[in-house]
């Protein structure tokens, strides 16, 4: 079972500069933000407390003693755990953590740097499921509304838009990739990107999925999340051009399916399809964005 506790500091002068106050516990800075989490059995749960206490109040006064303060307000204490050993814990009386005489709350949810974690019991284990905060649906979508169909911005400057809306939702996607499968946060992120992809083109709502993906030269959502969230598990280097190949590969994998007169033809490279710019009425070459082009060895490097 996992305690994690996590709080900010007011002013993050010489945060970098934190020496390893922490004694029993392990602990992650980032910017302004500090978690301190520890590990024991479900029987030494009051130990575990202690010792988050303990090293707590240490940074604490690490924080005092550099003129930094704390804000309790913005501070979290979280357990995590199978859903066993979870269920049967009853935060309104058990111990709680405490830091300089102020006690913190147990949350089952926690936000940092944007990305709220969620302990759902719905499952045989207890899991997290991290979700992009809901004003980033909200400035993708507003983004969507500079590309008009009539009289908007060239296709370069199209193509630019729809990479930050993908941007914004693939924000975080390595914390929440594998938990946000089945959630309602997917479903309204492949809603806004498949508008991004219907802007680039130019097109309207009555083009499929499929289509407007193809024409755009961008690729599902689910597979850029999965793109995403590879590397993150790789510690090899370049890894980014192998990615998008087996991104390609899985994208193409999906539109070679035997038909009654052949095979369908799978989607241009993207390289190939943005180095194209669309024409002002936004009317695609179907022999050109249907048909796979070669790419020569001297081009690649």
């Amino acid at each position: 079972m996992f305690f994690i506790y996590r709080h900010k500091h007011r002013r993050s002068g010489s945060i970098y500069h934190l020496p390893q106050v922490p004694r029993k516990s392990r602990d992650i800075i980032y910017a302004d933000d500090r978690q301190i989490f520890a590990h024991a059995r479900p029987k030494r749960i009051k130990q575990l407390i202690d010792t988050v206490s303990a090293d707590a109040n240490a940074v604490a006064d690490w924080a005092v003693h550099n003129k930094l303060k704390l804000n309790p307000k913005k501070t979290t204490a979280m357990f995590l755990g199978s859903l066993f050993y979870t269920s049967r814990i009853y935060l309104h009386i058990i111990q709680r953590v405490s830091i300089h005489g102020f006690p913190i709350d147990y949350s089952t949810s926690m936000k940092n740097l944007g990305v709220a974690y969620i302990l759902t019991p719905g499952c045989d284990s207890m899991s997290i499921i991290a979700l992009s905060a809901t004003r980033q649906t909200g400035v993708a979508g507003a983004l969507l509304g500079l590309m008009l169909n009539i009289g908007g911005p060239r296709s370069s400057r199209r193509r630019l838009y729809a990479s930050v809306v993908d941007s914004i939702l693939l924000y975080g996607a390595p914390a929440w990739s594998e938990a946000a499968k089945t959630h309602d946060y997917v479903r309204r992120a492949v809603s806004i990107h498949r508008r991004a992809c219907l802007r680039v083109i130019c097109g309207f709502c009555s083009i499929s999925h499929e289509a407007s993906y193809v024409l755009s030269g961008i690729s599902p959502l689910e597979l850029l999340i999965d793109e995403r969230s590879r590397p993150y598990h790789r510690h090899l280097e370049n890894v980014g051009s192998e990615e998008l190949a087996r991104t390609i590969e899985k994208w193409q994998a999906q539109w070679t399916h035997p038909l009654d007169d052949g095979v369908v033809d799978p989607p241009t490279h993207p390289e190939h399809l943005r180095s194209e710019q669309l024409p002002p009425h936004a009317a695609p070459d179907w022999s050109r964005l249907l048909q796979v082009i070669p790419v020569p060895d001297k081009q690649r490097h």
